[in-house]
């Protein structure tokens, strides 16, 4: 017998990998990949607060991290940095410093609890914000970077919308997998308990 929760997720998984074949390049990449992006950014603060009992409003400064280390350590067109290095190397890069980022704001963090936990992470990443911003030297101000080259996998080139939504559906649906099954086991359910 079919449960109305495998009905559900079989209808969603379908409607998101139809979801290119009715819609325009730009609600593909625009609105249907940055809501996965934001999804999986969201699921950590689920995992957080969900199952630690911990709110941390840092999760963008370390996306943003690994986002501006992509940036500088890959090639871009915006004349800013850009060093050029491979895709690969650059990713391992870039996790690495984000979880280095993440341990530091974690140290900063760790002693205190509640409402306290809450404003220092915000005031954290209110001062991150505010650093990329006006340095203009290293992270292009309020601009930015352009032009980020994105790497080529399995002969699907992810500069283009439909190649980079599939790409990140695959990654969202692993983020996804991966909490539900570390909630499910020792760590997890011990994590909950707590």
């Amino acid at each position: 017998m079919i449960t109305r929760i495998h009905v559900s997720w079989t209808v969603l998984l379908v409607s998101l990998l139809a979801y290119p074949l009715f819609a325009s390049n730009f609600f593909v990449l625009q609105i249907g990949a940055y809501s996965m992006i934001l999804g999986v950014i969201g699921l950590s603060l689920m995992v957080l607060a969900g199952y630690g009992g911990m709110v941390s409003l840092s999760q963008l400064t370390v996306a943003g991290v690994a986002g501006y280390s992509v940036a500088i350590l890959g090639e871009n067109s915006s004349g800013v940095m850009g060093l050029g290095w491979s895709p690969w190397v650059v990713v391992f890069c870039a996790v690495i410093l984000a979880s280095i980022s993440a341990a530091l704001i974690g140290v900063i963090s760790v002693r205190t609890k509640g409402i306290y936990t809450i404003m220092i992470t915000l005031a954290i990443t209110v001062a991150f914000f505010y650093f990329v911003r006006q340095n203009y030297d290293v992270f292009n101000g309020f601009t930015g970077f352009s032009g980020i080259k994105a790497p080529i996998i399995f002969g699907f080139n992810l500069n283009q919308p439909t190649p980079f939504y599939y790409a990140t559906l695959v990654v969202t649906f692993l983020c996804l997998w991966a909490v539900i099954f570390a909630s499910r086991s020792v760590f997890g359910l011990t994590l909950q308990a707590l």
